[in-house]
Parts: structure tokens; C-alpha cells; sequence
């Protein structure tokens, strides 16, 4: 799943343009409903591992969880 929204949001969390999320905190995300499914239980504060797909590559980044 590509990020959508606030792009200034993404590059602050570690994303870049291009960056494809395929998990959060190892659950798998095949669309932006997987996404909100897994964001929606999400705590405020701390890290959350997001796995994505950067030129070719897998990474993981550690983004803060903030409020929504």
C-alpha cells in the first residue's frame, strides 16, 4: 500500500516517495483497509515497526504513534 495524505506527515515518520507498506508490526497490509484495520487499534506513544518496500528492497523503519 502507498501512503497517502500529508506528505510532510510521511517524510517526518521516515517514509519516502515510493515506499510501498506491505506490513505494521508484522501484519500484513494488501490495501488501505488493512491499514486502517490495524491502525484503528493502535496506542498513542511509543514506535511502531512498518515494513515497506524501498527500491526493491525490504526495510523496516520505526515510526512514532501519535494521536489522530
Amino acid at each position: 500500500m502507498r501512503p497517502q495524505g500529508s506528505g510532510a506527515s510521511f517524510r517526518a515518520a521516515g517514509l519516502r516517495e515510493g515506499d510501498i507498506i506491505t506490513a505494521i508490526a508484522g501484519r500484513p497490509v494488501n490495501s488501505p483497509a488493512d491499514f486502517d484495520s490495524i491502525a484503528t487499534g493502535l496506542a498513542d506513544g511509543g514506535t511502531l515497526a512498518l515494513t515497506v518496500q524501498r527500491n526493491g528492497q525490504t526495510e523496516t523503519i520505526s515510526i512514532p504513534v501519535a494521536g489522530r
